[in-house]
């Protein structure tokens, strides 16, 4: 599979994988479309920002792991160049005292 790094992204195409299973992630920051995206179980960081749109104008993808496995739930931050990387976010739900 390419990279993926271009910028045209993939959409959400695949977003279920054959045994129904998915993880919902959080794309933020120089990415084309920023938001929630679900993919099938087993994909990527690059997934991720594919179906975000790809990457944003300025972004620095040297910054982010790309080939790093998605955790349901989990926030994908791809920062500027030159910018800070935000503090991770921390999950919110029952009992997490938020």
């Amino acid at each position: 599979r390419a990279s993926g790094t271009s910028g045209s992204g993939v959409g959400a195409r695949g977003s279920q994988s054959t045994d129904g299973s998915t993880v919902t992630v959080h794309v933020a920051g120089a990415v084309v479309r920023p938001g929630v995206v679900s993919l099938a179980s087993g994909s990527r960081v690059v997934d991720a920002v594919n179906a975000a749109g790809g990457l944003g104008a300025g972004a620095d993808p040297d910054r982010v792991n790309l080939a790093a496995p998605l955790t349901d739930g989990e926030r994908v931050m791809v920062p500027l160049v030159g910018q800070p990387v935000p503090e991770a976010v921390p999950p919110q739900g029952p009992g997490t005292g938020a």
